[in-house]
């Protein structure tokens, strides 16, 4: 997209976005890791957990929201003659290493390990598979019974030497309260 439009409205248009998927994040008791590029890239349970499943459907439900929040910028990007942005989540549970990450020059905070390798592969295999939001088995045993999702099965990502089990999220069940 940023060899078909102008930089400085891209960027008011990429920041509208971020904005929007940050504001997901944080009002589902997210925190805020990192941009990368066009992306980002939270964590839920650091550095206090709500318990394991609390942490996955607030992952989920955040997952949901920006599928959500995307369909309207979408719209309203469209009757303003923009481009259209598309998504792809990836969403893994597991043990990461939190702390200060970098140089003697700079550092940031920042989670590493395999678990954070695992969702930035299953976040590239939305595409392949051409599905918006993906889970693992992890995340799924934790929350099967709030969610609707389809099983696509063992996928061979980069990075490992197992396949990994996902499935395409989508919904959120209605439960009874």
């Amino acid at each position: 997209m940023t060899e078909t439009n102008e930089p400085g409205p891209f960027l008011d248009q990429l920041n509208e976005y971020l904005t929007e998927m940050v504001d997901c994040v944080f009002s589902n008791g997210g925190t805020l890791d990192k941009f990368i590029g066009d992306s980002v890239m939270a964590v839920y349970g650091n550095p206090t957990s709500r318990g394991e499943k609390e942490d996955a459907m607030a992952a989920v439900t955040t997952a949901m929201n920006m599928r959500a929040q995307l369909e309207e910028l979408n719209r309203k990007w469209d009757f303003e003659g923009k481009s259209s942005f598309n998504i792809g989540i990836g969403i893994h549970h597991g043990d990461v290493m939190a702390g200060d990450i970098g140089s003697a020059h700079r550092k940031e905070f920042g989670i590493i390990g395999d678990t954070v390798n695992t969702t930035a592969r299953i976040e590239s295999l939305t595409k392949e598979l051409k599905v918006d939001i993906l889970i693992t088995d992890a995340v799924y045993e934790l929350v099967k019974d709030h969610l609707e999702a389809d099983h696509l099965g063992l996928k061979y990502v980069k990075g490992r030497a197992k396949p990994v089990d996902v499935y395409s999220l989508k919904g959120i069940k209605e439960m009874d309260v």
